[in-house]
């Protein structure tokens, strides 16, 4: 055996580049770089498989320069491109199995079991938690580790989907299978096991658990080599054909996926906001949700508040807290990730890479020593509420608990079981959300996925993938996807599906047309939010689209179009007065003064709060500031009764225009301190330089008042 040398740091460098000289098609680059990688790691022995692949190369660009015309010369490229990318693999995989400390490699060195062997072994342990659960352990790593690292042929193929086939629909062995060669082909591309998952995908016979694994790895797998796919036409034409079963798997798929990336936003948010709070009021938490034995069993908690919780708003607050994070379980988010984590992390359980994938089933040795028969836990169990993983730290938790404390939790479980008690059918939608958070957890949370490829750091967006956008681009996949992205506030995904809708041809209803335009408006992108806007309104949209089209032609600085829209809303007869506030604003942004002044009369007519007298008087008097009109601009700062900092530093604007230098001083300080600052900085007059200038103010006197601003603050003048 031929001994592999180099650095892996180095090495992986190397291999980076090859890879994506690989994806860009670059043959000849491939080839040189493919020989520094063979002569860097001492395997110069593939040198001849890589030297006949240059011979091929040099004869092709010899008859095209001397315009010699060959119709299968792309094809022929094409199979060149594959000889390297095979022998890449190869160099790649034996470099790592010497020297690579990933879980895969590790198992690569040290498995011994062959598939044929592994298959004999789980036909004859069909009902293996019939075992010891060391056996049970034992026998389920040796399986699973075995197709981790498999390579298969046709035969091979043709044997593992046989006994998939003849195992009936309740395989605990064909889950862990179907897993591990996903795995498999996520850490090393085989053209073998991406048709054996399409096959076993779209088999009628086999159960929606094994359908869905499979399915789901294809997707991960199909993401993870995108570029590469397609010079394996016999995977491309299975994919092709892929029926509209599997899209509504894919459809789901999307669904929980978007979901996911909002895992640890949620977690933050349960360990961060509302753990913490739920512990600092722990009395009245466990009032709510606990039973002691003395307990009066007719009690009504829900009633049972300290009358001065009404005062303090903490309850309502936590209520709403706890009620959001309910709804998006209910949609389908992951809000168990964070409790369970520390559980994953602590168990010896979980150092076996294959109970991380193990199908909850209450026969397991581990359940079955707890005699839950009966029990609200067993009840809790059969829900859908946890995945497979997450059931078996919940077990194990058990282990430790005494008696009194168990019956504790099953009396905590009784409320929340009774709602979905006969709700334990397991559905496609249940089995992707299960199996996704079973992976995000592995991923995530084990030592075992480190230095492996990592499916959820990858866009995730399936419509975007070449190989999956045929079987997406339909119109209630794209809106559904666009319509759940709006409701989880991400605007950035939502803004792509609406994208999508539009760009396909794909008629937009009113609503999506204003939801994209909101997005995009949210985003900053004005100019294209205003055109979803445009078509909103063409459609009748009414008052909701055009003061959004107004606020984005005040963005976009084109105020006379904005005038025109907010002029229009504020000719009806229930005019709101934030709209003709917004129509002062651009018609004083226009330099229209007069008009400016005339709608801010209106609005103060209309006003009928103090907040909104005073919103309208301070307008009144900035305008009144800019026309020269400086008298009537300080008798309407006067007005006001709650006077903000920024209406003391106009009014000083407006008493130094007039020339009472010490009075504007004076207002200057009391803004200043109104809003808790200690000095000013040179920058302070920037912003109303230019208004200061027409009334005769110049720079030189700016410097001045700063300088004696900040004089009075630091020496506490009155």
């Amino acid at each position: 055996m031929v001994k592999i040398t180099g650095d892996k740091v180095c090495f992986d460098k190397m291999c980076q580049q090859t890879e994506t000289c690989l994806e860009n098609r670059s043959l000849s680059a491939s080839i040189k770089l493919l020989d520094g990688v063979l002569e860097y790691s001492n395997q110069t022995h593939y040198k001849s498989e890589l030297t006949s692949v240059q011979e091929t190369y040099t004869w092709m660009i010899k008859y095209m320069a001397e315009g010699i015309s060959d119709p299968e010369r792309e094809k022929i490229y094409s199979l060149q491109l594959k000889r390297v990318y095979a022998l890449f693999d190869e160099v790649r995989k034996q470099f790592y199995r010497q020297f690579s400390s990933s879980t895969y490699y590790e198992q690569m060195r040290t498995v011994v079991l062959d598939v044929p062997g592994a298959l004999r072994l789980c036909a004859s342990n069909h009902d293996v938690f019939a075992l010891t659960e060391d056996s049970v352990k034992d026998l389920t790593r040796n399986v699973f580790n075995t197709f981790l690292v498999a390579s298969l042929d046709d035969e091979l193929c043709d044997s593992v989907t046989h006994y998939l086939e003849s195992e009936g629909k309740n395989n605990v062995w064909g889950a862990l299978i179907v897993t591990a060669l996903s795995l498999n082909l996520l850490e090393v591309f085989d053209e073998k096991k991406f048709l054996l998952l399409v096959r076993i995908g779209k088999a009628s016979i086999l159960s929606e658990t094994l359908k869905v694994r499979a399915l789901v790895g294809l997707v991960f797998a199909l993401v993870r080599y995108e570029r590469r796919l397609s010079l394996y036409p016999m995977v491309v034409k299975a994919i092709n054909m892929l029926d509209k079963e599997v899209y509504s798997v894919l459809h789901v798929l999307q669904l929980q996926l978007l979901l996911t990336q909002e895992t640890k936003s949620i977690a933050h948010k349960m360990n961060q906001e509302i753990f913490p709070e739920m512990m600092r009021h722990s009395t009245f938490w466990r009032s709510r949700t606990l039973r002691t034995e003395d307990s009066n069993e007719d009690y009504d908690y829900n009633h049972d508040y300290n009358p001065l919780w009404e005062k303090d708003d903490t309850f309502r607050k936590m209520e709403k807290k706890l009620r959001a994070i309910s709804e998006m379980q209910q949609k389908g988010a992951d809000v168990y990730w964070a409790t369970f984590s520390t559980l994953k992390q602590r168990f010896p359980f979980y150092r076996t890479m294959s109970n991380w994938f193990l199908p909850f089933r209450f026969s397991h040795p581990l359940v079955s020593g707890l005699h839950l028969q009966e029990d609200q836990m067993e009840k809790f169990l059969k829900t859908p509420f946890l995945c497979d993983s997450d059931k078996y730290s919940f077990c194990l938790m058990l282990t430790e608990l005494p008696e009194q404390q168990r019956n504790i939790v099953s009396q905590q479980l009784s409320g929340r079981v009774e709602d979905v008690a006969e709700k334990t059918d397991y559905s496609v939608e249940t089995e992707v959300r299960h199996y996704l958070q079973d992976l995000y957890r592995f991923y995530t949370l084990s030592p075992h996925a480190r230095q492996l490829y990592n499916p959820f750091e990858n866009d995730l967006l399936l419509v975007n993938n070449k190989w999956l956008n045929a079987i997406l681009m339909k119109r209630d996949h794209l809106l559904e996807i666009a319509e759940f992205a709006f409701s989880q506030h991400n605007l950035k995904t939502a803004t792509y599906y609406y994208d999508q809708l539009s760009k396909s041809g794909m008629d937009l209803s009113i609503t999506a047309l204003q939801k994209w335009g909101y997005c995009l408006q949210m985003m900053g992108m004005y100019r294209e939010a205003a055109d979803c806007y445009e078509k909103s309104l063409k459609l009748d949209a009414g008052d909701w689209s055009s003061e959004h089209l107004a606020q984005c032609y005040l963005r976009l600085g084109d105020f006379s179009r904005a005038v025109i829209i907010y002029h229009k809303l504020n000719a009806q007869e229930n005019v709101r007065l934030h709209n003709l506030f917004m129509e002062s604003h651009c018609l004083m942004q226009a330099d229209r003064l007069k008009e400016a002044l005339d709608v801010l009369y209106r609005a103060l007519y209309l006003s009928v709060s103090d907040d909104d007298v005073d919103q309208s008087r301070r307008a009144i008097a900035w305008c009144l500031f800019l026309t020269g009109d400086l008298e009537q601009a300080e008798l309407y700062y006067r007005k006001i009764k709650g006077l903000l900092p920024n209406d003391y530093l106009n009014l000083a604007h407006v008493l130094w225009a007039q020339g009472n230098e010490h009075d504007a001083l004076n207002a200057y300080v009391q803004s200043i301190q109104l809003d808790n600052a200690k000095n000013i900085d040179p920058a302070f007059f920037d912003e109303d330089k230019k208004y200061l200038q027409r009334y005769g103010i110049t720079v030189e006197s700016m410097a001045m008042m700063i300088d004696a601003i900040n004089y009075v603050l630091n020496n506490n003048i009155r």
